[in-house]
């Protein structure tokens, strides 16, 4: 019996790991083609060794499989379809270029899941206050977390 998202194409920010590839993965078990939009395909690392807390978002675990083919392989029997595509969802041309790559594969776009974010603050080795968070990472929190979500709708 057919998923409730059969013939249904969703594209998804943040796909690479956890809940967007969360999200990814019910979507497709539902029958949904998948759009998993991200700037790696693979899971990042989530706990840095050498600190005990989370890793940078750049550093990738390299040896696991990108979500789009392991969508491919365990949901297969719904007859998914995933493709990968590389955006950076704080640019306005990346999120428009997703987008009609999405739909120049499927045909259409019919869910938009507007779910990457980032928690810089989560990499610092200790608790910092407000006043202590340097610029350049509140914007980076702000630029993903707030304008990305505004450029996706």
């Amino acid at each position: 019996m057919p998923g409730r998202l059969h013939n249904k194409t969703a594209l998804i920010t943040g796909t690479s790991s956890g809940l967007g590839a969360a999200i990814a993965t019910a979507y497709a078990r539902e029958g949904a083609n998948i759009c998993c939009v991200d700037l790696y395909p693979t899971p990042r690392n989530p706990i840095n060794a050498s600190t005990g807390r989370a890793d940078s978002f750049h550093n990738r675990l390299l040896d696991q499989q990108p979500i789009h083919e392991h969508l491919q392989q365990a949901c297969g029997g719904n007859i998914v379809r995933a493709i990968f595509i590389r955006a950076n969802v704080t640019r306005a041309e990346d999120v428009e270029a997703a987008i009609q790559a999405c739909v120049k594969q499927f045909g259409r776009l019919d869910i938009m899941v507007n779910n990457a974010g980032i928690s810089v603050e989560s990499t610092y080795t200790k608790v910092m206050r407000v006043h202590e968070t340097e610029e350049e990472d509140y914007d980076n929190t702000m630029a993903v977390n707030a304008k990305g979500i505004f450029l996706g709708c």
